[in-house]
């Protein structure tokens, strides 16, 4: 039997924590921009339309070696959802992946021992698709569970990734278990969506929306399968090629990330780009096409730096609203929330008060 601690290997639960960072940080393989464009192509969308304002050509898809920021991914799926008439679309992208979708980790997921295993290794290396959710499982009495939380304030976007990531989970954990992968009870914590009824059909399980969590119920005692591609040398293999690929992901560094630093030195106070480039060695004209180069701007950095800079103050201090609204370069608190709304649809008090209720 599986206790809440695993033999030997790792604790429960299993937990991607995600800290608070810019959309253009870092660089990830595009795993999950590779099944949406698919499946906007099985409904005869073009890819221009679904890439459009990412600065990504459809040909360096096809290039593994190719790496896009957080934001152009989600640029990716706020056009998939203005564009598609089919709102079901985010569960048929996820419902068509498989481990070869993502490379040598999807390959260590196969080769692993057991389906524990293989969900242990999954969020060991679960940075390499990029952090859209926060995402974690555990075991409650008969039942394990993968859960997925909002840290990013996604707003519209929150169901459509949400969608993606349960049905790739379902898919994929169906793969590498040949089969023997079964939900018992899918949770979602919004509303039900115009298209309730193809829940079912893709989970084959009752799901249940307006619910305290997002979450998808599973035997626990399935964790125990043997794999059928069980393999202890490719898996061995496949982890340290993760481990490489997760080391080359965090040396990674960009004009957006060095933009974002600078910004970071004085967060009262915020240079211009014309100050920056000057600091970077450049012109503003070339970190302008160097930051469009990674699908962002100046402002767009500018905004994310001050966004991210003013949840932290209202999670983590008790600072008046006036003091945020200076550290984060605004005149005023008007003005402060008049932005705070803009950027995450919610108010500075309503998000600090929020967080203490949870």
């Amino acid at each position: 039997m599986l206790e809440k601690t695993a033999p030997t290997r790792f604790r429960l639960p299993l937990v991607e924590n995600i800290a608070i960072q810019s959309m253009d940080d870092k660089l990830y393989a595009p795993f999950d921009v590779n099944l949406l464009v698919k499946a906007a192509a099985a409904q005869n969308i073009a890819v221009a339309s679904v890439l459009v304002g990412t600065s990504i050509l459809a040909e360096q898809l096809e290039d593994p070696a190719t790496r896009i920021s957080m934001r152009q991914r989600l640029i990716v799926y706020q056009n998939l959802l203005d564009c598609c008439d089919d709102p079901s679309i985010f569960l048929q992208a996820g419902n068509q992946a498989t481990v070869c979708s993502f490379g040598v980790w999807g390959y260590a997921l196969l080769s692993s021992n057991t389906l524990l295993d293989a969900i242990y290794i999954a969020f060991k290396y679960l940075k390499l698709a990029g952090p859209l959710l926060q995402k974690s499982f555990d075991i409650e009495a008969d039942h394990a569970y993968f859960e997925a939380q909002d840290s990013l304030l996604l707003g519209p976007l929150l169901q459509p990734a949400i969608d993606f990531w349960f049905a790739f989970s379902c898919k994929t954990s169906t793969e590498v278990s040949k089969g023997a992968f079964k939900l018992e009870q899918v949770c979602m914590a919004f509303p039900a969506p115009e298209h309730e009824s193809r829940y079912e059909v893709f989970f084959k399980c009752p799901v249940t929306f307006n619910a305290d969590s997002n979450r998808m119920y599973f035997s626990r005692h399935s964790l125990e399968l043997k794999l059928p591609s069980a393999d202890p040398l490719s898996f061995q293999i496949c982890t340290e090629l993760c481990t490489a690929m997760v080391q080359d992901m965090e040396s990674i560094s960009g004009p957006a990330k060095d933009v974002r630093d600078l910004l970071l030195l004085t967060p009262n106070y915020f240079p211009t780009l014309k100050d920056i480039a000057g600091r970077l060695y450049m012109t503003p004209r070339t970190l302008r096409r160097r930051l469009a180069d990674q699908g962002t701007s100046y402002q767009q950095i500018l905004n994310e730096t001050r966004k991210h800079l003013a949840i932290k103050f209202l999670r983590e201090t008790s600072m008046s609203m006036d003091q945020i609204a200076e550290r984060v370069g605004f005149s005023d608190a008007r003005n402060f929330r008049q932005a705070f709304k803009k950027w995450t649809d919610s108010t500075p008090s309503s998000h600090r008060a929020k967080q203490i209720v949870h």
